[in-house]
């Protein structure tokens, strides 16, 4: 019997971004929204992740995305996580738009 398999690619997210020339953003929430979420009960991570000026296609609508974390390199691995097998769409209105299927992101 002939078989032919067909498995999703896997690569980290560092890989990926490179391989596409994209950029991952971290920002810092900073110390007044820290003090927020303790104030209401709200989790309060300090990070949070994303690549620049990329939403995920999601049944037909863009929807943007992130990554929490307490540190900048838990917020890259939580996006990872989220946008792993995604349709990802880069620059969607403008005339540079790109769109790439996400691998199944692993860790190092």
């Amino acid at each position: 019997m002939k078989i032919e398999t067909n498995l999703i690619p896997e690569m980290t997210i560092e890989a990926f971004a490179d391989q596409h020339g994209l950029t991952m953003q971290v920002t810092d929430r900073g110390a007044n929204y820290l003090k927020f979420c303790e104030e209401y009960g709200g989790e309060s991570h300090r990070y949070l992740a994303n690549f620049k000026n990329c939403e995920v296609s999601d049944r037909g609508c863009l929807v943007s995305s992130y990554g929490n974390g307490h540190t900048a390199a838990e917020a890259i691995s939580a996006y990872a996580k989220k946008i792993s097998e995604q349709h990802l769409v880069f620059d969607a209105f403008t005339n540079n738009r790109q769109e790439f299927k996400a691998p199944r992101f692993v860790h190092d």
